[in-house]
């Protein structure tokens, strides 16, 4: 069940990665575009962090 759940928690951890990856690359090409102002940059890196921060903590829950 351990092997199990750890993959588990590495598979989904890396689908956050890519996600939070895409996300940053359609911000810098909007913002390389001027399409949206520093605020929306700010929120951006904001949904970013809290991303990985998501991954990381199914990465901490597959190693119990």
């Amino acid at each position: 069940m351990t092997k199990i759940k750890r993959a588990i928690a590495e598979s989904v951890s890396a689908l956050l990665d890519l996600l939070a990856l895409l996300v940053f690359c359609i911000a810098m090409v909007l913002w390389a575009a001027s399409a949206f102002v520093d605020t929306s940059v700010t929120l951006i890196q904001a949904l970013v962090n809290s991303i990985f921060s998501v991954a990381v903590r199914v990465r901490m829950w597959g190693n119990r």
